[in-house]
């Protein structure tokens, strides 16, 4: 809107129309501004024509007032178109604050990938669910879909083809799904279902139909199509007294349980199922070992290894084993929780954390390296197909000062065989450094000596099961005097593992084993006893005979 403005050569129009549109209030205050400023100017032309001097004062008097009116109003009329568009300011701030709020609340309950809710969500709408359950009992059932060659496509085509698998499932199984169930990606390649108000018999029929649905998919990728398949548990909420943890874990188990009886199955969760109940005590070792893990609760031990022929001065020569420590402070022996481990993937997580304590502890005891002969670590078959972990063994020897010639890596016949491209590298390229090799566990497998010109080891331990009575079952001998020779004819040395009694120790002296272990030896020690016979200088020797003896 234009204004008169004073200065000496003259009035001068300017215009202080803001950019945005006045409000009213704007609209009035600049009308009465401009009449100011009118007013101010007829009056200022008064005060030069008129003669007589009283008029002319009351005219200049008029005129400053009127121009002091125009400068209020002007200056109240800039604040307003201020505070307007403060106003805006505000208004838009407050839009885009809300839809970050939104944007954020949105991404914090779903998967970025899919779309579908996420696993927080997920088990907080089941909190919910079990919560009315506890005090309005309701039919529910909580479907558990593992994709069953999604790891195969995965690293066959690459990621890319793996999340395009994953976002075409999402809406295959989103088109299926009841407006009322909830929908979710609760892992890698899991998706879960809560079927409220849903009997077992209807959602094994509604499981049936998406196991239908999901082998009949073929992912198409670059020209080749692929099927898919999936593996479906199903858990009835039924239980009052059950938490989020204990429903995803019998989820997670009757799924897992589908998986080994072939896959592309529907399998229903059951608390009489013994081997169910055997899987389900597995997956609660496996935040048990987590947990253990986070507050270093594991511990090392060392059980001799000794010549069954007597010597006077022998080998310090052991196999370290991990315990257990639980939060009482009591030790638990590896055969609790190392089958969790093996079957959910946490043995390599292990096999870590053994060989950094192991070399750390060997590092800060260079007197007893010195008297060491061998020390035997076990390894897992999960470790040796995982490049990433040779490089890991390869880092220990370059940053410590252990010898590899001090190491011997015990791997089970079993593993060694499901992995034998993998093994033989991993066996060479630390063979290579100086390290030694046993095969654990050997004559459990089914063509056992077929794969030992391909497995360069040092030694064989045979098998316990035909070592605990070697001294009654005449076939059992045999087996191990055909293992011993064998192994002798090879350049290999034997160990007999679980040997209990003098009875077992004077067939296997017979049959010329050379190496014995077991409770029948030494049961298994803490390697502070090696500590306190550094501090009284008494040294391993005097150690290992003491708890030999």
């Amino acid at each position: 809107m234009p204004f008169l403005c004073w200065r000496a050569e003259g009035f001068l129009v300017i215009d202080i129309q803001p950019d945005n549109q006045p409000t009213k209030l704007g609209q009035v205050l600049n009308a009465f501004t401009a009449a100011a400023l009118l007013i101010s100017g007829l009056l200022l032309l008064s005060a030069f024509y008129v003669e007589e001097e009283l008029v002319r004062a009351f005219c200049l008097g008029a005129f400053c007032f009127s121009l002091t009116v125009a400068v209020l109003l002007f200056a109240i009329t800039r604040i307003s178109r201020a505070l307007d568009r403060s106003r805006e300011r505000f208004h838009k701030a407050l839009e885009i604050s809300n839809d970050l709020s939104a944007k954020l609340s949105y991404q914090e309950s779903h998967d970025s990938l899919t779309g579908l809710l996420n696993r927080r969500e997920f088990e907080g709408r089941l909190q919910d669910l079990l919560k009315q359950n506890s005090s309005q009992p309701i039919e529910h059932v909580v479907c558990h879909i593992n994709i069953d060659r999604f790891k195969v496509i995965n690293e066959t085509c690459g990621p890319a083809a793996g999340d395009e698998l994953l976002v075409e499932l999402a809406e295959l199984l989103r088109k299926r799904v009841r407006h009322r169930d909830t929908l979710a990606r609760i892992g890698g390649d899991e998706f879960g279902i809560i079927m409220r108000d849903c009997s077992l018999e209807h959602s094994e029929h509604v499981a049936e139909n998406l196991l239908e649905l999901l082998g009949e998919l073929r992912f198409n990728w670059r020209g080749k199509r692929y099927a898919v398949g999936a593996s479906i548990g199903l858990v009835p909420l039924t239980d009052p007294a059950s938490n989020v943890s204990n429903v995803l874990s019998c989820a997670d188990a009757a799924c897992h349980a589908a998986k080994d009886k072939g896959g592309h199955r529907v399998f229903m969760f059951s608390h009489s199922n013994t081997e169910l109940a055997k899987r389900h005590g597995h997956m609660r070792w496996v935040s048990r070992i987590n947990r253990a893990l986070d507050e270093d609760r594991f511990r090392l031990s060392f059980q001799p290894i000794t010549p069954i022929e007597p010597t006077d001065k022998p080998p310090i020569h052991y196999e370290l084993l991990i315990r257990m420590q639980d939060e009482f402070g009591n030790m638990i022996a590896p055969g609790a929780f190392l089958p969790a481990a093996e079957l959910y993937s946490l043995s390599t997580k292990l096999d870590r954390w053994v060989l950094s304590s192991a070399f750390a502890w060997l590092d800060s005891h260079p007197r007893h390296v010195d008297e060491l002969s061998l020390c035997a670590i076990n390894l897992s078959g999960h470790s040796l197909s995982d490049d990433k972990f040779l490089d890991f063994v390869v880092d220990l020897f370059v940053s410590s000062r252990v010898p590899a010639s001090k190491i011997c890596f015990e791997i089970t016949e079993t593993a060694a065989i499901a992995n034998l491209e993998h093994a033989s590298r991993f066996i060479g390229t630390l063979k290579a450094l100086g390290s030694r090799f046993a095969l654990d566990d050997f004559g459990s497998g089914l063509s056992s000596f077929a794969y030992l010109k391909t497995l360069p080891v040092d030694y064989l331990k045979i098998d316990g099961m035909f070592i605990r009575d070697i001294h009654e079952d005449p076939i059992h001998l045999a087996m191990v005097r055909s293992i011993n020779e064998v192994g002798h004819l090879m350049g290999m040395e034997t160990v007999a593992e679980f040997v209990e009694n003098d009875a077992i120790i004077e067939v296997l002296r017979e049959v010329g084993v050379d190496y014995a272990q077991g409770y029948g030896i030494c049961p298994p020690q803490p390697l502070e006893i090696f500590e306190r016979a550094e501090q009284q200088e008494t040294g391993a020797h005097a150690a290992l005979t003491m708890v030999v003896a």
